[in-house]
């Protein structure tokens, strides 16, 4: 894990600058798990650490962004995602993207851990493709919309050892996923964003279907003025998460973030 949060610092492209590159400009694919039509430039990247290993996000081109799951591939899970851009939008049209995410669980895996009431387990293949579509209205707010399809192979969820015992096993599955988000770009060195999903998710508790989720947030990049590269590429996403399974009628609630670096 240390190798890989010193990574930004071994790339020699990764020092350069890029004067006046605030938040504004910025590019943000999963703001606040939400799904935004953008992708990275090329050879632009964005390392994700939650704490854990994380993930990193390339531009291959402009138009297409792909993911190198870490946390996924040392645990031995093969984890793909691709972004590939459309078109943009321009005055009352959105800009629009396809979104494709496969991943393979050899084993049963638990996904929440230490909770007494909820148990989700997955197996097996999850696979999602979607449309996202993003309008920006005005220079600092953006709407975000992304319906789409996901296949999985085993889900199994309960709630626990709740007086009223419910669970349910779902194999080989498909079910519609819709994702609604805002972003309001407030200053250079933060944003407030907001999402709401039905279904799958990428961040947060991702790839589980049939769930509910509420999440408000922020992105923070305080050390703009710094510098040194490596602060001045520094940002957290923090926020709170609200996710709900209504066939075992429990909701988990909770803070979120991650760190992140996004060069050049």
């Amino acid at each position: 894990m240390l190798c890989l949060l010193l990574l930004p610092l071994c790339f020699p492209m990764l020092s350069m600058a890029a004067p006046g590159d605030t938040m504004v400009e910025r590019v943000m694919l999963h703001p606040i798990d939400a799904f935004s039509a953008q992708t990275l430039a090329r050879n632009e990247w964005v390392f994700n650490f939650p704490l854990t290993p994380g993930w990193i996000m390339w531009g291959v081109t402009d138009k297409l962004t792909v993911e190198l799951d870490a946390e996924c591939w040392l645990g031995g899970v093969p984890s793909f995602n691709a972004r590939y851009r459309l078109f943009d939008g321009k005055g009352f049209l959105p800009s629009a993207s396809f979104e494709s995410m496969y991943q393979f669980l050899p084993d049963t895996v638990s996904l929440i851990e230490n909770c007494e009431f909820l148990s989700v387990r997955r197996t097996g293949s999850s696979w999602y493709s979607r449309i996202n579509m993003s309008w920006r209205p005005a220079r600092r707010i953006a709407f975000h919309l992304s319906p789409g399809i996901t296949w999985s192979e085993s889900v199994e969820i309960d709630n626990g050892s709740s007086d009223v015992f419910l669970s349910y096993t779902d194999e080989n599955i498909i079910e519609p996923d819709f994702s609604a988000g805002i972003s309001w770009l407030a200053g250079d060195w933060f944003s407030l964003h907001g999402s709401y999903s039905h279904g799958v998710t990428f961040v947060y508790l991702d790839n589980v279907p049939g769930k509910r989720q509420f999440v408000a947030g922020a992105r923070l990049e305080p050390f703009q003025r710094s510098s040194s590269g490596f602060l001045r590429r520094l940002g957290t996403e923090v926020g709170i998460a609200s996710i709900s399974f209504p066939r075992v009628k429990e909701t988990l609630t909770g803070p979120v973030f991650y760190l992140y670096w996004q060069y050049p």
